[in-house]
């Protein structure tokens, strides 16, 4: 097919800018955006033509061009928690006559989502949706948060599953978990995908360690992600102070930003931990790779079901051929599980972080194993190899 043949008319409330992920960052992105933009990329490549309609930063409309991506991000008015509230985003993509063959829109947060339906709608285009999550709601943030929230969850978002031609879950798991899935007509899994050369940094465990300031020797446990109560990293740290109890030659390092960030840096202090764990809070991507290359072993301690659908730092460990130990959820097991990459956890539970743990830093052959496991999978989910799975699933529902 000739270049740009296809025209795919990627919908999400918001989408990264340039270097959005070189430091802290207001304009709020995380997992769901990351993969819009890999993904919008990688097919950009190819012989689509991609169009992004996302949020702007500012009060401007703004048309712009990444990695041969067109992103229209239509002007914000303010911010709720960490979602711009940009009122035409529903509506521009009509009024300034995008052309589109095929709509995909990235359920995350609305309203980039209800903007993908209604262009769909308008122009009578097949309209494609991968689920994120987001379904649940949390009665928590400002009132403005919560009543926008409760509206899309309980009234909205089933409606919107309904109408999809189709809909795409990135775990087998989370087909299970999910209520708006069961709405849909149709549902089939494509996984979420990872650049395994960002994280093949070709340094060796020891050296990444000394890069960081790390004694090469020791045992290091990582979490890298939000700091907030359902991600559970409170207890991890408990459950790493009696671990090092018992094995004194080990660290950990908790990065990223949230509400429990103060708290965690008070316990660490408390119980004397300062010299044995590491809280340095947002770690840029640029960075991101080294330290994913020293760890022994990535911990994903999630306490709620629901709040991981596919996280993309599983894949990340995999690539940089660190084992994960991980919350027993259907969604998180549908990735691990099959794949032999890492364990589980029971979620909230402090003991089996205890035992886990143990048991990576005990069974060395076990960790060889994982570690060949991981490298594997992260091969097998590399974004071109995403991006073709999506693009055959378009032409399909074309067909």
């Amino acid at each position: 097919m000739a270049s740009g043949e296809l025209h795919i008319g990627q919908f999400i409330t918001q989408y990264p800018y340039e270097e959005q992920f070189s430091g802290a960052d207001d304009y709020f992105c995380s997992g769901a955006e990351r993969v819009a933009k890999q993904l919008s990329e990688e097919l950009a490549e190819g012989d689509c033509n991609v169009t992004v309609c996302t949020s702007s930063a500012t009060a401007e409309y703004t048309t712009e061009k990444q990695n041969g991506v067109t992103i229209e991000r239509s002007p914000s008015l303010t911010k709720i928690n960490t979602t711009q509230i940009s009122p035409t985003q529903i509506v521009d993509p009509i009024t300034k006559g995008l052309d589109f063959d095929i709509v995909h829109a990235h359920n995350s947060t609305p309203p980039g989502v209800i903007a993908g339906w209604l262009y769909a709608k308008c122009n009578d285009v097949p309209f494609v949706i991968t689920h994120h999550g987001g379904e649940t709601y949390e009665p928590h943030g400002s009132f403005s948060r919560r009543v926008g929230l409760f509206i899309y969850t309980k009234v909205l978002i089933n409606s919107l599953f309904q109408s999809a031609d189709i809909a795409v879950s990135p775990t087998e798991g989370y087909i299970q978990e999910s209520s708006a899935l069961s709405h849909a007509e149709s549902v089939t899994v494509i996984p979420n995908g990872v650049d395994v050369d960002q994280f093949d940094i070709g340094v060796s465990n020891e050296e990444a360690k000394r890069k960081l300031g790390i004694d090469p020797e020791s045992f290091l446990v990582l979490y890298v992600g939000s700091l907030h109560p359902r991600k559970g990293v409170d207890v991890l740290l408990d459950g790493f102070t009696r671990f090092h109890e018992i094995h004194s030659d080990t660290k950990l390092v908790i990065g990223g930003n949230g509400s429990l960030k103060n708290d965690l840096k008070s316990t660490v202090e408390k119980r004397d931990l300062s010299e044995v764990v590491r809280i340095p809070g947002f770690i840029p991507e640029s960075e991101k790779s080294m330290y994913m290359n020293a760890a022994d072993v990535f911990v994903l301690p999630s306490i709620t079901a629901g709040s991981e659908v596919y996280p993309l730092v599983l894949l990340e460990a995999a690539a940089a051929r660190t084992p994960v130990i991980a919350s027993r959820f259907d969604t998180i097991e549908s990735v691990i599980g099959p794949n032999e990459m890492g364990s589980f956890l029971e979620p909230g539970n402090v003991e089996s972080v205890v035992n886990e743990l143990k048991r990576f830093y005990d069974d060395e052959e076990m960790r060889q194993e994982t570690t060949e496991n991981a490298i594997r999978t992260a091969h097998n989910r590399e974004w071109d190899v995403i991006a073709k799975q999506y693009h055959d699933l378009y032409r399909s529902v074309l067909e």
